[in-house]
């Protein structure tokens, strides 16, 4: 399988698995959560469908074979109960798991990579979900914040934002 067909199809797969939890999650902050994760993903699959790359790279057995590859399979539903419904806190931090488990493939890639172009592309594919990653951190962060600082805001130290 070429390199960029791989990549390619794991977006792909990302894209098809939030839509699956935005429609499972209808009617609550969570789709819209999903859906933005869904838009993010699909993005990510149509700027690598606009990439040219005419080397016959592929991938090595290894990195196919390992299981982090199949980042999506496997990935429970959101399932919403009447006592716990998951917030976006928690669907946040899944997708902030997601993208590092992306780096990380993409890097391993980067690394085994031995074609020019095939190496520009893992970069930029890291570069990207390296971007995703700081976008959903500073979401978790801004929605821990009203239940970490309970303390009057009159008093104590806290970082400025």
């Amino acid at each position: 399988m070429s390199t960029l067909t791989f990549a390619i199809q794991m977006e792909t797969d990302g894209e098809q698995y939030y839509l699956k939890q935005a429609a499972l999650n209808k009617g609550t902050s969570l789709q819209r959560a999903f859906l933005l994760l869904a838009e993010t993903e699909k993005k990510h699959a149509d700027l690598l469908r606009k990439k040219d790359i005419s080397s016959d790279s592929s991938i090595s057995d290894d990195i196919l074979n390992a299981e982090q590859t199949d980042l999506f399979s496997g990935k429970d539903d959101y399932k919403r109960e009447a006592e716990v419904v998951p917030g976006q806190l928690e669907v946040y931090a899944v997708a902030l798991d997601m993208e590092q488990k992306s780096i990380d493939l993409y890097q391993k890639m980067l690394i085994e990579a031995k074609d020019k172009q095939v190496k520009q592309l893992m970069k930029f594919l890291v570069k990207q979900e390296q971007d995703h990653f700081a976008l959903f951190n500073e979401l978790i962060t801004l929605l821990r914040r009203p239940k970490d600082w309970v303390e009057n805001a009159e008093f104590g130290n806290r970082e400025e934002y």
